[in-house]
């Protein structure tokens, strides 16, 4: 881990660190409505549709399809159980 890196990990860190709590809150019976909180806190706008011009919010089967997208175009071998890619990786794709 270079300096930039501990330093900005450091700068999030809260002051009094409970490892027991989780990273953040997941599950529950609305997930699109949790995927919305964490692309706002993440700083990712919603998408913008060409049709009409409108900010429409990003919904988990954008996250997948994103994935699956990424995973064909650039993974040569493709191997017999495919390797999962993380939210946090999938969160990189939105972003840029």
């Amino acid at each position: 881990m270079n300096r930039a890196v501990h330093s900005h990990m450091k700068s999030i860190m809260p002051d009094v660190p409970q490892p027991d709590d989780p990273v953040f809150l997941g599950g529950g019976s609305r997930p699109n409505s949790r995927f919305r909180q964490l692309c706002s806190l993440a700083g990712i706008e919603p998408k913008k549709n060409v049709e009409t011009n409108e900010d429409t919010p990003w919904l988990l089967k954008d996250l997948r399809k994103t994935c699956a997208t990424y995973y064909d175009e650039h993974v040569q071998a493709r191997p017999t159980n495919p390797t999962k890619i993380s939210l946090t990786d999938s969160f990189v794709f939105l972003k840029h």
